[in-house]
């Protein structure tokens, strides 16, 4: 309707807004964020309007209803507020708090009859220049004049706006390049808190839109299907769309309108603009997204390239507003996805100047924002596609800065470690990027060392096990000589020192010698792999087995048994003992522990001491006597040592010559009694009547240990009686217990 100049445009957008307004569901919204659909259609209501207001024709009783309108419409309760970031509940809100249509409220007060605009609108000499407004302000007079058909004057005011732009880049450039000339030292790369930041003049994020307007603009003069088809010089076909280089009616002979195109879209996506959050941001990367997608449609012939050249060489000297300025503010956004459209655009023709742009556009703060957190993961993952992009065109001269970047850079472990996979991939036989993948990898791995990541073992295998055997046996010795830096004990133990076994004779000796190292660092988890390591080499064996002995008192029991099993497998029964012992005396059963996991290895150390001899058991005895204190548990070993693992029933034992009733097994027998009187008393004191047939069941089993002691007898009956005493009122146990012993 506004093309055809159809009037009642306004009147049908006015019936539009008011609708808006009744949405029963903006209360809702003064306590909750608004959702980014319903969010981008009032940004596009309030874009609709200033482009209705800002019509050329329009008169001035039209422009009065249309700013008390607005006036009206932003003092309703609930009417969103400009800023997105904002809550719509105005007592939340400073007062200075503008409302969705202030905008378009502004633009009414813009006229038509500045003398340089209408210069600019009438002439046809393309080489006007139009300074008088901001840029917001001039791309939002070009789209209103393309939405009321006035396609021409459109064109001409687009042309002139670029120039200007253009001239004020090479103003602040002069400007830029005194102020560095003044001072006394020159500033490294990086971000600042002092740097000079204007945010106000960003132009992605904002819902008008202005540089994509003025790209539109231009750009639509250079389809070959479209547009005036006079003055054009070369046809080139891109994807579906063919364009062409249209030329200005007069001016500089090496500009077009295909060649301001770029050089508009390249000065708004390399502006220095803020980190916002939320809808905001989504919107300013949807932008930098759509652009860079049109600009990827433009032949990269001479003159495009000359133009893109330029444009970006001014970006370095662009003083505060260019994102490519040596000392950048860090709340300042990055331009990772625009930086790697430039470095693929550029690498072909200017390689210097690609990775100039690639490195310096490389840069990130580091954040404290949690792992997990969205905006952060897209950042990050922008800035790792365009590390990609620059290890894998990087020559070996390239490649150190390239890692040099990304050392100061890239602060996310789990980029950092997809981009060294990216570069394994890549790197075919190219050694230099295999030596590059591995020291990406070993980055990796310090930052995560003394840190929790999820990814950790992949990180830890695929570097050790992949990256470092495919860099060389050179390389893979290198981190085995220095891997304190990358690897925990128990890591470099279990994963590097196999590896190293399978490297070379240097590599074996390594390998033994990271194993000794780990072992002494963290004797828990890595003592039994040392061993492992060191059994063809009896000199490290017993260096290693000893180094097991002093740290015993910091290994717990279930470790030292395991490695006594080990040594008993290797037919190190003395040693395997010794260790035995040691892990004896480090346990602890305590009288309730009848299924406690070391009950096997016990059961296995006795059946060790026994086949070594009667001194070696009689060591073991009372260690057991001291620790053990599981009254079934001791019956059990007792039995076993009796009878060399075959346990009759102890009724069916001659008492005459009984292995039980000599030293050292008369201390264990005499232990087990004693626990079985313990035991007794302290299961009766918190006894109910739903365990007196188990407690019966339990004085049976006593009374079979009892019977192996001479006087055993007479003392399981006065233990009957002292129960019989002492816990007289359970009168139902006691006629259990009487039932079942006959006594």
């Amino acid at each position: 309707m506004l093309q055809s100049r159809d009037g009642n445009g306004s009147r049908m957008l006015s019936l539009i807004t008011e609708q808006f307004l009744l949405d029963p569901r903006l209360s809702l919204y003064k306590s909750q964020p608004m959702p980014d659909k319903l969010r981008r259609l009032w940004d596009e209501l309030a874009c609709l309007w200033v482009f209705v207001v800002l019509n050329p024709t329009a008169i001035s009783q039209d422009r009065d209803e249309w700013a008390t309108n607005f006036e009206e419409w932003n003092s309703i309760d609930g009417c969103p507020p400009e800023d997105p970031q904002l809550p719509t509940n105005t007592q939340n809100v400073p007062a200075n708090v503008r409302a969705i249509f202030a905008r378009a409220l502004d633009a009414t007060k813009l006229m038509w009859d500045n003398e340089a605009l209408q210069e600019t609108l009438r002439s046809d000499t393309g080489s006007s220049e139009y300074l008088e407004e901001e840029l917001t302000i001039a791309s939002a007079r070009v789209n209103a004049l393309r939405c009321h058909g006035y396609k021409t004057e459109a064109r001409r005011l687009a042309v002139a706006v670029v120039r200007g732009v253009k001239r004020q880049i090479w103003r602040r450039v002069e400007q830029h390049k005194q102020f560095v000339a003044g001072r006394s030292t020159s500033c490294e790369c990086g971000y600042s808190s002092m740097a000079p930041y204007n945010v106000d003049t960003a132009c992605m994020g904002n819902p008008l839109n202005p540089i994509g307007c003025l790209f539109d603009t231009l750009i639509e003069v250079c389809l070959a299907d479209g547009g005036d088809r006079a003055n054009s010089d070369v046809d080139v076909v891109n994807d579906d769309k063919s364009y062409k280089h249209t030329e200005l009616p007069s001016g500089s002979e090496n500009d077009s309108y295909l060649t301001l195109a770029v050089q508009i879209a390249i000065f708004g996506l390399g502006q220095q603009r803020m980190k916002y959050s939320g809808y905001k941001e989504t919107v300013a990367r949807q932008q930098e997204k759509d652009l860079i997608q049109l600009l990827r449609k433009v032949p990269l012939d001479d003159r495009v390239i000359a133009a893109l050249r330029d444009q970006v060489s001014l970006m370095f000297d662009g003083g505060a507003g260019s994102a490519l300025e040596a000392l950048i503010h860090p709340d300042s956004a990055p331009i990772h996805y625009f930086a790697k459209f430039l470095f693929q655009s550029l690498l072909p023709h200017d390689n210097d100047l690609a990775f100039k742009v690639g490195i310096r556009a490389l840069r990130l703060p580091p954040t404290e924002t949690e792992a997990g957190d969205d905006p952060m993961n897209y950042v990050e993952q922008r800035q790792c596609e365009l590390a990609t992009a620059l290890l894998v065109a990087a020559n070996s001269e390239q490649l150190e800065d390239v890692l040099r970047a990304v050392r100061s850079h890239m602060h996310s472990p789990s980029q950092i470690f997809s981009l060294a996979q990216h570069a394994k991939t890549e790197s075919n036989s190219a050694s230099d990027l295999k030596k590059a993948a591995l020291e990406l990898g070993l980055i990796v791995l310090k930052k995560t060392k003394n840190k929790s990541h999820w990814r950790r073992s992949e990180m830890v295998r695929w570097v050790i096990k992949t990256s470092a055997p495919d860099a060389g046996d050179g390389e893979l010795l290198n981190v085995g000589k220095q891997w304190e830096g990358w690897l925990t004990a128990v890591e470099a133990c279990s994963v590097l020192s196999p590896v190293l076994m399978s490297c070379s004779e240097n590599g074996e000796r390594l390998a033994i010698r990271v194993a000794m190292q780990c072992a002494a660092d963290d004797p828990a988890h890595c003592a039994l792999s040392a061993l492992t390591m060191c059994e063809k080499d009896n000199t490290t064996f017993s260096q290693a087995f000893d180094l097991v002995v002093s740290a015993a008192n910091r290994l717990p029991a279930s470790q030292l048994f395991a490695i006594a099993r080990y040594l008993d497998s290797r037919n190190q029964s003395r040693r395997a003992y010794d260790i035995a012992l040691l892990a004896l005396k480090a346990l602890r059963i305590a009288y309730n522990e009848d299924a406690h996991p070391a009950i096997s290895d016990i059961h296995w150390t006795c059946s060790l001491a026994m086949s070594l001899g009667k001194g070696e058991l009689a060591h073991v005895v009372p260690i057991l006597v001291e620790n053990v204190h599981c009254a079934s548990v001791l019956s059990e070993i007792l039995r076993r040592c009796t009878i060399g693992g075959h346990a009759p029933h102890p009724a069916h034992v001659t008492t005459r010559g009984r292995a039980h009733e000599r030293a050292p097994l008369r201390q264990l027998l005499d232990a087990a009694i004693c626990a079985y009187v313990n035991t007794t008393h302290s299961r009766l004191a918190h006894i109910s009547p739903r365990h007196y047939a188990d407690f019966v069941d339990f004085l049976q089993t006593a009374q079979h240990t009892f019977a192996m002691a001479p006087d055993g007898p007479l003392q399981f009956a006065a233990l009957i009686d002292n129960m019989r005493l002492v816990y007289k009122g359970k009168k139902k146990l006691m006629a259990l217990i009487k039932d079942r012993f006959n006594m």
